[in-house]
């Protein structure tokens, strides 16, 4: 019996969760452009620590793809950057050497239907003060 109620819950809440996918680029701070660098994905989402390794998407664009539930979740990137001397730093994103992060945690609500995430831009926040402008 309860295995048959740990069964019904796992598939209920695999049912319910939908594909959210996350765009950020990079190009607002240095390092972070290529295969020696890395971004992540961190917050509830990940409960807050790293891991969740975001997929080049060809110079300064990463994106990665998660199955959630619905609900509000909040959320912030990070990156590992190249030292010269050939090691890798881990940032939170209001931590990385240029970033101009403005404001608190970016916030996202995920509704019944898959969807994909405004592109945000690392190192600049939730209100987007930091991003590129040509």
């Amino acid at each position: 019996m309860k295995k048959m109620i740990f069964l019904s819950v796992f598939l209920y809440s695999i049912a319910f969760s939908v594909n959210v996918t996350f765009h950020v680029n990079s190009s607002t701070v240095d390092g972070v452009v290529d295969s020696t660098s890395g971004v992540d994905l961190r917050g509830t989402v990940t409960q807050w620590g790293a891991g969740s390794n975001m997929v080049s998407d060809g110079g300064d664009y990463w994106s990665l793809t998660v199955a959630l539930e619905p609900g509000d979740y909040q959320y912030k990137y990070g990156a590992q950057i190249k030292n010269e001397d050939g090691t890798i730093s881990d940032y939170w994103e209001n931590d990385i050497p240029g970033a101009n992060y403005v404001g608190d945690n970016r916030t996202l609500t995920v509704g019944s239907s898959d969807m994909m995430v405004d592109l945000d831009y690392l190192g600049s926040g939730p209100d987007g003060a930091g991003s590129y402008t040509p």
